[in-house]
């Protein structure tokens, strides 16, 4: 488990702080970078996967969700990291 949840500053996360102690947040109208180093850039390569997984498939039916979820966390945690792309690749 990670020890810091970052989010973007929509203010439907504002209750976030009581949950978690170390939700920080990034307003994307100042940069995607805030000036102490949080991002998001992690939890959207995820939802990006998730949407290309969902892409593959001709029909999601609703019930159905969940397990094409559990098929995109399973690639996405299949990825290879970048130091052994690049040992293949030498």
């Amino acid at each position: 488990m990670t020890d810091a949840y970052n989010t973007d500053d929509w203010k439907g996360y504002c209750d976030f702080k009581l949950v978690f102690p170390k939700h920080k947040t990034v307003n994307h109208q100042d940069g995607y970078v805030s000036k102490t180093g949080v991002n998001t850039n992690q939890i959207e390569s995820v939802w990006k996967h998730i949407r290309r997984t969902f892409k593959t498939h001709i029909k999601v039916a609703k019930h159905h969700v969940y397990l094409y979820a559990k098929e995109a966390a399973y690639k996405f945690n299949k990825i290879p990291s970048f130091e052994i792309v690049m040992l293949c690749l030498i």
